[in-house]
């Protein structure tokens, strides 16, 4: 008799506890399974859409039922049929939005939903709970986003280099048209500059591309900084002198040696100061104005250009952003050379401003640290 009453109270309480305890976000995804008495959570739960655990017939009842769970206080209540394991069970299924967690109960019986919610869902009544789905969730967001910016930077830098190898096949085109005649080489002409312009974007556009890739590496090593601007004026003193313009380089010594990627820091120096040279009226004087100060080298080119107007200052990095001050040349520029600026001067730690009042020129200021990696 004992033994009788035994089995039928252990066969109770696995009916009772023959169900399943889920957390759902507030748009029904299912973020965990907390008990699974039915055997489903090898179906790979976590991740879907708690309305693909509906038989079909239930879908729209079951809408209805977590419509009822966000918008009412306390449990809600309803009987749904769901598929587990190619089978169709009727189970009666309690909910309620905890904080923005939806906690779902399903079991054979009410008793059973009851008793499945009481023994599993108690933890999931902790704020430290809730943070710690909501930091799980957070973090495979992040995981998400790095993927597809990876994606999309990969397809860049791979448009990139199929434009980069028409464009250049253009330009030897154009050149060979000029031979041809008087008019050809006007023809050659447009065609070459326009060439040249659309080859100057999409080399723009791969190179903000590899900045913004966190797997496109910076290639550290010791650098005397000095040397890496007076290089780069060099290369644009020619452009300054067709203008007429002074180009000089102001710098105490010494300069501590910088652990920096050269070839990216050219880059941006060769930018800022073929800017400079660009919007400065001929016979101007562009300086570049190295200091040091604490932990941090400031590295200053100021232009005698029209100045950018004050609602730009802070917008002018982002990119195809361009001033409304005119250059004192025809180049119209890509519109991404300032917002490769500067993420190549954050990827090294450092900063990257502007300071200017319309009509008396403008100041952009590179800061550096001095152990940058």
């Amino acid at each position: 008799m004992h033994t009788t009453l035994h089995a039928q109270a252990a066969a109770q309480v696995k009916r009772e506890l023959s169900g399943i305890a889920l957390l759902c976000s507030t748009d029904a995804v299912i973020t965990r399974v907390v008990f699974d008495g039915l055997g489903i959570a090898g179906q790979s739960l976590t991740g879907t859409s708690l309305h693909s655990i509906f038989d079909a017939g239930s879908i729209r009842k079951g809408k209805n039922f977590l419509r009822r769970i966000r918008k009412k206080k306390g449990s809600q209540r309803c009987r749904l049929e769901i598929v587990a394991n190619g089978q169709t069970l009727l189970l009666w299924f309690s909910g309620s939005d905890d904080a923005g967690v939806l906690k779902i109960v399903g079991a054979l019986t009410p008793d059973g939903a009851d008793e499945i919610s009481r023994k599993y869902m108690g933890a999931a009544n902790s704020g430290e709970f809730r943070r710690t789905i909501s930091r799980r969730e957070l973090v495979e967001k992040n995981i998400e986003l790095e993927r597809r910016s990876e994606e999309k930077t990969q397809w860049l830098l791979e448009a990139s280099h199929d434009l980069r190898n028409q464009l250049y096949a253009l330009s030897s085109w154009a050149e060979m048209l000029g031979e041809e005649t008087v008019k050809g080489k006007e023809l050659a002409a447009a065609f070459s500059a326009s060439a040249n312009h659309m080859l100057r974007f999409v080399s723009d556009l791969a190179e903000i591309a590899q900045a913004d890739s966190v797997r496109s590496g910076l290639s550290i090593a010791p650098t005397a900084l000095l040397d890496v601007i007076d290089e780069t004026i060099s290369l644009n003193r020619s452009a300054a002198e067709s203008k007429a313009t002074a180009l000089d380089l102001i710098s105490p010594l010494p300069i501590p040696v910088m652990q920096l990627d050269a070839a990216k820091i050219h880059l941006v120096f060769h930018n800022i100061i073929h800017n400079a040279i660009k919007y400065s009226q001929h016979g101007a004087h562009v300086r570049v104005c190295v200091v040091t100060e604490k932990d941090q080298v400031l590295v200053t080119v100021h232009d005698n250009g029209p100045g950018i107007p004050a609602d730009e200052l802070n917008s002018i990095f982002a990119p195809f952003q361009k001033t409304r001050a005119r250059a004192a040349c025809s180049d119209p520029g890509t519109g991404l050379g300032l917002a490769i600026c500067k993420r190549i001067v954050e990827r090294h730690g450092g900063r990257i401003w502007v300071e200017s009042t319309l009509g008396h020129g403008a100041a952009f200021t590179i800061a550096l640290p001095h152990d940058a990696n």
